[in-house]
């Protein structure tokens, strides 16, 4: 009786089908493509991966500005991150600039451009350092071809160092 009433009460968010997603299909296939795991015969994402992009997908469709991503080490939550921002960037702007801005642990920051890359075709992940590599990136937006996903990598060390604004004050 409690398990009947727990399932009636908190209806899942998720369902595990694609259908009101169209061409869902068609743009993750081409992802993790090329990328070999060791033991596993088959390239591209897992399924649980692809239900996790979808639900995500979802989430944001739905109106929803945010997300958390939350997962135990080698659950490939880069890779699910980099498929999700290509999803919503074919889906959201496919034929304009969708700037994506990752902000990671230091010793990160290196290796999420090889992941993006090893995840979504022909995507564009930068590293910036200083504000004069945000300006770059933000002017290479434009010079992408319509679909291109583009990606800058930030430190979360370098966001504590502070803007170089100075504090105005209105009277």
């Amino acid at each position: 009786v409690l398990a009947c009433k727990i399932v009636e009460t908190f209806k899942p968010l998720h369902r595990m089908a694609y259908d009101e997603l169209p061409h869902f299909h068609t743009i993750i296939g081409g992802h993790s493509k090329y990328r070999r795991l060791p033991g596993r015969a088959r390239t591209g994402l897992f399924e649980a991966q692809k239900q996790v992009v979808a639900a995500l997908v979802r989430r944001f469709l739905s109106g929803h500005d945010f997300a958390i991503l939350q997962a135990t080490m080698g659950t490939g939550k880069t890779s699910i991150a980099a498929s999700l921002a290509d999803v919503l960037k074919k889906y959201l702007a496919p034929n304009k600039p969708f700037p994506v801005i990752v902000v990671c642990p230091p010793h990160l920051v290196e290796k999420w451009p090889r992941e993006i890359a090893g995840v979504v075709p022909m995507a564009r992940a930068v590293v910036v350092r200083r504000p004069g590599d945000l300006e770059a990136y933000v002017r290479g937006l434009h010079n992408l071809a319509p679909g291109t996903l583009s990606v800058a990598v930030v430190s979360s060390e370098m966001l504590k160092l502070g803007s170089g604004w100075t504090a105005g004050v209105a009277r």
